[in-house]
């Protein structure tokens, strides 16, 4: 195997190639909102909503409540079990 010897504008043409790559995956971490959510775990939306693990999957399947899969996991993002619970107190406080 020969020796290589990186050159000046080898190592220049390798910066260049780094800092586009950056900028790219900035551009798409800004253009991606989701890659900043947090997202919650099952025992933590229980403790939340203070509800059973079967009322839990049942809002699932019914759609109340937004939801993701990773395996066996489920994942909850907060953000909008927030949401879905203030629409919620803001009805049951207008039909009182």
């Amino acid at each position: 195997m020969a020796n290589e010897i990186a050159t000046r504008a080898d190592i220049a043409q390798l910066t260049e190639l780094i800092q586009s790559l950056i900028k790219q995956n900035q551009q798409i971490a800004s253009n991606n909102p989701s890659s900043n959510e947090e997202f919650l775990r099952t025992r933590h939306v229980l403790k939340m909503l203070n509800v059973s693990p079967n009322k839990l999957s049942d809002m699932r399947l019914k759609g109340q409540i937004p939801w993701k899969q990773i395996g066996d996991t489920f994942f909850y993002p907060k953000k909008a079990l927030l949401d879905t619970m203030r629409a919620k107190t803001h009805q049951a406080n207008t039909e009182v």
